[in-house]
């Protein structure tokens, strides 16, 4: 029997990463992250579960090589891949607080933009 990613084992990760973003979206309204006078509060956090789960996402390229693999089915670790990577557009937003200049930082917020949402135009199932 055919199973998606999208519903792999009732939305496991869907909700995994609808948990992290509604979590770093209350500490981000808690903290008033956006607020000039408020930016040092949001340095209590460093954003070590971001990277962590940043590198977990980028990890499917392994797994996908590894044929004989038994830490999870190659569709569980795709299905975390795209809701992470779905889940990494709101929190990177958060994490900015709106200010995009004309810097570096803009530039690869932009492109991980373009590479999450062309993920998402190619991976739809048919």
């Amino acid at each position: 029997m055919h199973q998606s990613f999208i519903n792999f084992r009732h939305y496991r990760y869907g909700l995994i990463a609808g948990v992290a973003s509604l979590q770093r979206w209350l500490r981000t309204c808690w903290t008033g992250h956006a607020s000039p006078e408020r930016r040092h509060v949001a340095r209590l956090h460093p954003g070590h579960d971001r990277g962590a789960a940043g590198h977990l996402s980028g990890a499917l390229r392994i797994r996908k090589r590894s044929f004989r693999s038994t830490i999870g089915t190659a569709i569980g670790w795709l299905s975390a891949h795209v809701y992470l990577g779905l889940a990494a557009l709101l929190i990177a937003t958060l994490h900015s607080g709106m200010h995009f200049g004309r810097n570096v930082h803009t530039v690869a917020y932009v492109l991980m933009c373009l590479v999450t949402l062309s993920g998402c135009w190619g991976c739809t199932p048919t």
